[in-house]
């Protein structure tokens, strides 16, 4: 099933993994596009905008991505301290289960997959399943308590917990088919 990959992607593909030499993530990225360029089954869903994607990620970002995208399940929660006349505070925001250990600079990360449209973070869209919240809400709760706040921020009303989830967007899973997997 091996062929001959489109020139307009094995060129600047074989350019590109010379600046990443040091980066055993990023080699693999480019490595993977480079074999599904060449496989009969594959060539037609290598896009030539994922060489320039991979050049825009860090090793964390490749890493972060690659963790993230199988997941299931990608919850988040915004942790906010209300004021009186609709002012607010955020106390932590994307706080998740899911990041830990897995990338140095998470925000960092979460903002540049976005940006390059491998993710999203739809504003205001949630898993309607909120037993997929439970751990981290009651995590959060015990940690953020408006108790805790009221010496420090005396006019705080309370505390709302917001619920988002990252979304992996149709460019973003097939960038992970083709260059992750």
């Amino acid at each position: 099933k091996i062929v001959e990959p489109e020139a307009y992607v094995a060129v600047p593909a074989i350019q590109a993994i010379s600046y990443s030499m040091d980066s055993k993530e990023l080699r693999n990225l480019y490595a993977n596009l480079l074999a599904k360029a060449m496989n009969s089954d594959t060539k037609d869903c290598v896009h030539p905008a994922y060489i320039e994607t991979i050049k825009q990620l860090s090793p964390d970002d490749a890493t972060y991505f690659k963790y993230i995208c199988p997941l299931e399940y990608r919850p988040m929660i915004d942790v906010i301290l209300m004021y009186p006349d609709a002012l607010q505070t955020t106390l932590a925001y994307n706080t998740n289960l899911f990041s830990s250990g897995h990338v140095r600079n998470f925000e960092l990360s979460l903002d540049n997959l976005s940006r390059l449209g491998l993710i999203n973070i739809p504003n205001g869209i949630w898993y309607g399943d909120d037993s997929i919240y439970e751990q981290l809400l009651s995590i959060l709760k015990n940690k953020y308590t408006i108790e805790n706040f009221i010496p420090s921020h005396p006019d705080a009303i309370r505390i709302n917990f917001n619920k988002k989830r990252i979304d992996i967007t149709a460019y973003g899973n097939n960038f992970y088919n083709i260059c992750c997997v």
